[in-house]
């Protein structure tokens, strides 16, 4: 279970972001700070993720395999206002 973690990408992903009822494809950086807000889902493997106050969808294998986990206090107190998707 991913929810609550934060991580720091290590290659650019694929991911979904919601506008209005629609969801539109975006690509996430390398760099680019998350924090996992829910997921995995058990049916498709998906979790939701927050970067600068917008959620995107992604799947979690994305996590794992591109992504480091990092302590969710120091990502806030020193890096996490500065950085935006």
């Amino acid at each position: 279970m991913f929810t609550g973690k934060c991580f720091v990408l290590r290659r650019a992903v694929m991911a979904l972001e919601s506008v209005g009822s629609k969801e539109h494809a975006t690509t996430l950086i390398a760099g680019t700070m998350l924090i996992v807000k829910s997921g995995p889902s058990i049916t498709n493997n998906r979790v939701t993720v927050e970067c600068s106050g917008k959620e995107y969808v992604m799947f979690a294998i994305d996590l794992r395999e591109r992504a480091d986990e990092v302590d969710c206090a120091e990502l806030f107190r020193n890096v996490f206002p500065k950085i935006a998707c």
